[in-house]
């Protein structure tokens, strides 16, 4: 399971259960999100509820580029906007680690 944006704050009637996660998990968050409904600092305590995973990775990154007029928009920061690359390799990388081998 990949959590990107890491909903720690209820939105929109919905919040992530982490608690129910049984598979591994990667959880992405970036420093550079304003974004009030995922704020960074909560990817740990996120990766921490997921006690039921066999296993749980936090990756922090940090950039991206500000195009849209809110905090919580694709073309921001929370979207991962201008670091598309370096978030995809880095999910790549964590996916190939954690996909069985292919017969």
């Amino acid at each position: 399971m990949i959590v990107n944006e890491p909903p720690s704050v209820t939105c929109c009637d919905a919040k992530f259960e982490a608690k129910n996660v049984r598979v591994p998990a990667l959880v992405v968050a970036n420093l550079a999100d304003r974004c009030g409904f995922a704020p960074s600092d909560a990817a740990k305590s996120i990766a921490a509820d997921m006690s039921d995973s066999p296993d749980v990775k936090v990756a922090i990154v940090s950039g991206g580029i500000r195009q849209s007029i809110s905090d919580c928009g694709p073309y921001t920061p929370h979207g991962y906007y201008g670091m598309e690359d370096q978030v995809v390799d880095l999910v790549n990388n964590w996916m190939d680690r954690h996909s069985p081998a292919v017969r």
